[in-house]
């Protein structure tokens, strides 16, 4: 997305935990051309009431596909693990944008469905806080070859 959105891109992701609640998380990322520096921005809004978390799952996959022009949306799912044991999982949707006050990009130009294999190397669970520190790595969805004609007649 940074590569794309030249570090400026809005998200919006649904959190779905099932019977525990959602939750939407939106924010911007800007990324200042001169200085390096990123800025994320955002909120954090809905009714979730999960257990005590003591694990993640070490890692998850997160589909990612061009749906318009300026519409990127993203799809994945893991799983929390309570301190019963209990497997708690979630599926996240996500929808990237250009941001509003910037010019309307065509994103069609170099966008690729991709795929994004995250491993997490840190997990702090204290409490009502949890942390994840994760690696990500990227690739390119390719098309698949053609199938060899075959003779139906036979």
């Amino acid at each position: 997305m940074l590569t794309l959105t030249k570090g400026r891109y809005r998200c919006d992701r649904t959190f779905d935990f099932g019977e525990y609640g959602t939750y939407e998380y939106n924010y911007e990322i800007r990324l200042n051309a001169e200085t390096g520096q990123m800025t994320a921005t955002g909120s954090l809004q809905g009714t979730l009431d999960l257990p005590e978390l003591v694990a993640v799952e070490p890692n998850f996959t997160e589909i990612m596909v061009l749906a318009g022009p300026d519409l990127v949306r993203s799809f994945s799912r893991s799983a929390f693990i309570a301190a019963g044991g209990t497997r708690i999982p979630v599926r996240v949707e996500g929808r990237y944008r250009p941001l509003a006050q910037d010019p309307v990009a065509d994103w069609t130009c170099c966008a690729t469905d991709q795929v994004r294999k995250s491993f997490i190397n840190v997990l702090n669970a204290e409490g009502t806080k949890l942390s994840l520190i994760y690696s990500t790595v990227i690739a390119g969805i390719h098309a698949p070859e053609a199938l060899p004609e075959f003779d139906l007649a036979k």
